[in-house]
This record gives structure tokens, C-alpha cells and sequence, in this order.
């Protein structure tokens, strides 16, 4: 029989977006050059900004939470600011779920992240294995 350790809302709170540090948020959420230009292709205002989101809280958690629009308010304002976009552009972006996923595949080849092969999850397991036994 399968124990749960994690309540049910103590999962939903780690699928949230977490409190964010004046350190996170300078670090996670400061946009290259690089970031503006593919930002810049998505033409839409609220498009650009919930991209935007997406693009610095992959690197922050490793994941991006389904309501990306409950971003922390500081990190919106920010990107906002930096990219001219108003803060209330957000509140429409990913209406349709189909738009945030297509949008999550291109930020991740941007980032030129790529799923895990064989060997790395071995090592994963074997990492994971050797802390559990601590």
C-alpha cells in the first residue's frame, strides 16, 4: 500500500510559485540581450511579458507553474518595466492552455534545455539513492 508523506495542500503549495529574495529576483529575473530579442518575437504585449516570466522562473525552480499570471508581483513589475509592457498585459496571457505549453517548448530550446538521457538518470537515481541514506 502507497503512503502519502505530502498533504494534498502541501503539494499544491510546492506547484505554486514560492516567496522570491531581493537576491532571486535580481539574479532569476534580469533580462540579456539575448532574452529581449527572442522576447521581441512574440508580438503580442501579453504575450511578451508571460514568455518573459516563463523564460526566468524555468532557470529559478526547474519548473514553471500553471498559473504563470501568479508570478510574484515584484518579478512581473520588473520584467514589465524592463520590457515597456504594461503590468495588467499578464492577466490575459495563457488563456488558452495550448499557448503557455507551445510557448514552455520554446523558451526551453532557447535555454537549450533537453530532457534527460539514460545515463543522467542513473546518475540522478544513484545521487538521490546516496543522500536518502544519510
Amino acid at each position: 500500500m502507497a503512503t502519502q508523506i505530502l498533504s494534498d495542500a502541501e503539494l499544491e503549495k510546492l506547484r505554486r510559485f514560492p516567496e522570491l529574495s531581493r537576491e532571486e529576483l535580481v539574479r532569476y529575473f534580469t533580462l540579456m540581450p539575448a532574452d529581449e530579442s527572442f522576447l521581441m518575437g512574440h508580438r503580442r504585449q501579453g504575450n511578451r511579458l508571460g514568455v518573459a516570466v516563463q523564460l526566468c522562473t524555468l532557470p529559478w525552480l526547474g519548473f514553471v507553474p500553471d498559473d504563470v499570471a501568479s508570478a510574484p508581483a515584484q518579478a512581473v513589475e520588473r520584467l514589465a518595466d524592463h520590457l515597456g509592457v504594461p503590468i495588467e498585459a499578464l492577466s490575459s496571457y495563457g488563456a488558452r492552455d495550448h499557448t503557455r505549453t507551445d510557448h514552455l517548448v520554446e523558451v526551453t530550446k532557447f535555454l537549450r534545455w533537453r530532457q534527460a538521457g539514460e545515463v543522467e538518470r542513473k546518475e540522478l537515481r544513484s545521487y538521490i539513492s546516496g543522500r536518502a541514506r544519510r
